[in-house]
């Protein structure tokens, strides 16, 4: 069952919800509250390499459309 991509599918689903959580969180001590556009920005976003750079990042960004420029 490990190997299914049905499993796989939903366990990646799983983890891109957490990091665009994990984002919205730390974004939201580091540069305050995200705006509805930022938010929706991250909320998009589907590519969970991405979303682990973005997290990455989030300390070094000098603000929330800076670290959303990250490819």
């Amino acid at each position: 069952m490990n190997e299914s991509d049905t499993y796989l599918a939903i366990i990646d689903e799983g983890r891109e919800k957490q990091v665009k959580k994990d984002i919205l969180r730390l974004g939201k001590r580091r540069f305050g509250p995200a705006d509805q556009t930022n938010e929706s920005a991250i909320q998009a976003i589907t590519d969970l390499d991405r979303l682990e750079r973005l997290l990455d990042l989030i300390l070094d960004a000098a603000n929330g459309q800076d670290l959303l420029n990250t490819p």
